[in-house]
Parts: structure tokens; C-alpha cells; sequence
């Protein structure tokens, strides 16, 4: 999620060198050579080298790579050329080479990666998890589902924004590039936000260092220190805090359709709910998404469904058995060699539920226990239930 800021500042740079050329190509030059540098001494750092030629698309690794360490070099070359013979119309030109030699290589190695994030995901992960995730969700999924909740996400980014633009305004022609580059890398940041809530938290992040430098530009009183009353009002919390405090007018207004489910005490979220399993021979567990961190990290068992996007295979595995007919179910724990299967009974999935009343989840929310299946009792506050698979 901080690509597009990364992009943001990579495009307010070349924007700068196309405008004014050798007066700034030194600068520039440089900046290329620190982009270019750190990624690839990063890299090593990192990275096994083979895996440089694989389509990691979401992290850090060969695709990223070869835009941040080329976007880098591109500029340099550019800049050099720049300081032998500098036009406006030689810049355009190396400019558009550069990038369609840099575009060309990425479609050509990578063309996987223009998908979404989660083009890969099979729809019942899609369904059943991402959507659900608060900080996977777009500001139309927010309006509709929690709208008390967007002043929180966006006043303190939108506030910035107002306050650096108003400082660019006022600022001398020398020290606008640096109010353009933060007001361009903040927008980026808040853009991504629209689509994925997440990209609020950095945009946050961003904002704070470019809000103090804005009020000491356009009140440099502010600037001596003793102003932390201000600072505690316009802060990320205080506009989460106004707006849970406005939700009655706000219900009113937008009237949401829907709420988000908000965890409670009952439900599995701690280590200490699954400590009981330490009890058990280590194994394979087949439990609920939310659940795999902690079966993982309190105890010796394998799982397969866990909150990581990557974990495809493993969320799939998990969802179909707890949908399908005792039969298939069977047949699903067999084939993956599974030796337990755990649900939080304190807080059973009532979406699974719904949508197959007869299949494994339903049928052990009501109490039923297959054949092929051991109720253990571990666990004396019956949060957590747990089942041996019989073999």
C-alpha cells in the first residue's frame, strides 16, 4: 500500500526534471541514484536471488524491484543527458523512451501483476473473509456499513491537505517542490484509501510530519513547542472520536442498511481461548480463519485456514468442508490428512450456516457429531470446541 506514495514522489520528481531541466538535473540525478541503490542493496538483504524472477506481486520482490531500481537508473541517465545538451523537447524525449522501455520489460516479465491483489483469490475467500476485512473495504463498503467511522479514516489526511496547500500558496518559488511533492504523495495515499481502507493508516502517517510543517509555515508561533493542546485536537483520534459521537445524527442521515459485527468477550480472539490444545498430540487443524494465528502460535499444530491472502488453498480447503454434506466432508478430511477440526462454539459462523444448513458447520453448531468425528471436551469455559478425526 505504499507504492503509490513511492509512484507519487517517483512522478513529482520526473515532473520537476521535465520542467526545469539542468537547473535541477544534479539534484535529480542523485535522487535516481538513491532509488536505484537502496532497492537493490536492499534486495539481497532480503530476497533469495532466485526468487527475483517470480510474479510477487504484493510485496516486496522482482516486479517491484524492477520498476523502483529502473525508474531510478532512467533518471539518472536522463539527468546526465540533461547536463551535456538540456531542451525541453530531448527531456520529453528520454522521458517517453525510458518509460516504454521500463513499461515494455514489466508487461513482458510480469503482466500478471497489472491484476488486482486479489484477482487470485477463489470466491468463497472472497466472499466469506476479504470482504468482511474493515481494512480491505472501500469507502463505498464504509458508508454504507459504518459511516460514523470516515471521519476517523480521512479528517486528519483531508485537514493536511487543506493546511499544505494553503502553505504551497504561500510559500517562495524555491520551497514549492517540496509542498508539491507532499500534497502529491499524500493524495496518492488517500486515493488508495477510496478503493482499500487500509491506505487511510499511511495516509495518516504522511500526514502528520506535512501538517507540522504547514501550521509552522502559516502560524510560526505554533511552531515553538508548546502547542500540544492543538496538537491532541486535529489529531487521527479526536476525528474518530467526533465521529462515534455524531452516530445518532449520522444513522439519521445515512440510514446504513447494515453494521458491522463488532467482536465481543465471547468470542475466540485470544491465545488463552485455544491453550486447551496444547493438550493434544501435535496435528493437522482445520478451524475457522480467525482462529489459525493463535492455534499457531500457542501451539505445535499445522493449520490450514489462516488470514493471509496468500493462503488460498488452505482458506478454500477449510470453507468447503465446513459447507459440504457429512459424505463430501469425509471424504475432504481424508484426502487432506486432517486430524482435528476446531470452531469457536461460543461464536459459530452463521454465514456458513445459512448458506448450507445441512453441511458440517450447521450440523456441529447443533450439536451433532458425525461418526468420523470424536468430540473432545478440553476446553471447561466451552468457548472452543474441538473434534478428533477418527480414523
Amino acid at each position: 500500500e505504499m507504492l503509490p506514495a513511492i509512484a507519487a514522489i517517483g512522478l513529482a520528481v520526473f515532473g520537476l526534471f521535465i520542467w526545469r531541466g539542468a537547473s535541477v538535473s544534479r539534484q535529480v540525478g542523485a535522487f535516481g541514484a538513491a532509488l536505484a541503490a537502496s532497492s537493490l542493496l536492499l534486495a539481497p538483504a532480503l530476497l533469495p536471488l532466485p526468487s527475483l524472477a517470480l510474479p510477487v506481486c504484493d510485496a516486496f520482490g522482482g516486479p517491484v524491484l524492477l520498476l523502483v531500481a529502473g525508474g531510478g537508473i532512467s533518471l539518472m541517465i536522463m539527468a546526465g543527458i540533461d547536463r551535456y545538451h538540456s531542451t525541453l523537447r530531448l527531456r520529453l524525449a528520454t522521458g517517453a523512451a525510458s518509460a516504454i522501455a521500463l513499461v515494455s520489460a514489466f508487461l513482458s516479465l510480469f503482466a500478471g501483476c497489472i491484476a488486482s491483489p486479489y484477482a487470485q483469490l477463489d470466491p468463497l475467500v472472497t466472499s466469506f473473509w476479504v470482504d468482511k476485512v474493515v481494512e480491505s473495504m472501500s469507502l463505498a463498503t464504509m458508508l454504507q456499513l459504518a459511516p460514523q467511522k470516515i471521519l476517523g479514516f480521512y479528517g486528519f489526511p483531508l485537514m493536511t491537505m487543506g493546511f499544505a496547500s494553503a502553505a504551497l500558496m504561500q510559500s517562495n518559488p524555491p520551497g514549492r517542490f517540496r509542498w508539491i511533492l507532499g500534497i502529491m504523495t499524500l493524495a496518492a495515499l488517500i486515493g488508495l484509501s477510496v478503493w482499500e481502507m487500509r491506505g487511510a493508516a499511511a495516509a495518516s502517517m504522511v500526514a502528520a510530519p506535512i501538517l507540522a510543517a504547514s501550521l509552522a509555515i502559516l502560524w510560526p508561533a505554533l511552531a515553538s513547542g508548546r502547542s500540544l493542546v492543538l496538537a491532541l485536537a486535529v489529531s487521527p483520534a479526536s476525528f474518530a472520536a467526533l465521529g462515534l459521537s455524531a452516530k445518532p445524527l449520522i444513522d439519521l442521515i445515512f440510514k446504513p442498511q447494515m453494521t458491522i459485527a463488532e467482536r465481543d468477550g465471547s468470542t475466540c480472539q485470544t491465545v488463552s481461548d485455544v491453550a486447551s490444545m496444547t493438550q493434544l498430540p501435535k496435528g493437522r487443524v482445520m478451524a475457522p480463519i480467525d482462529l489459525g494465528p493463535l492455534i499457531l502460535v500457542d501451539t505445535d499444530h499445522a493449520v490450514f485456514a489462516a488470514p493471509y491472502h496468500r493462503n488460498n488453498d488452505g482458506n478454500v480447503a477449510m470453507l468447503k468442508l465446513m459447507l459440504a454434506p457429512l459424505p463430501t466432508a469425509r471424504q475432504i478430511l481424508s484426502d487432506r490428512r486432517v486430524d482435528y477440526v476446531v470452531t469457536c462454539s461460543a461464536a459459530p459462523e452463521q454465514d456458513l450456516v445459512k448458506l448450507a444448513p445441512d453441511g458440517l458447520a450447521a450440523r456441529l453448531g447443533r450439536g451433532e457429531t458425525p461418526d468420523f468425528l470424536e468430540l473432545l471436551d478440553l476446553d471447561p469455559r466451552h468457548k472452543l470446541s474441538v473434534w478428533r478425526v477418527r480414523r
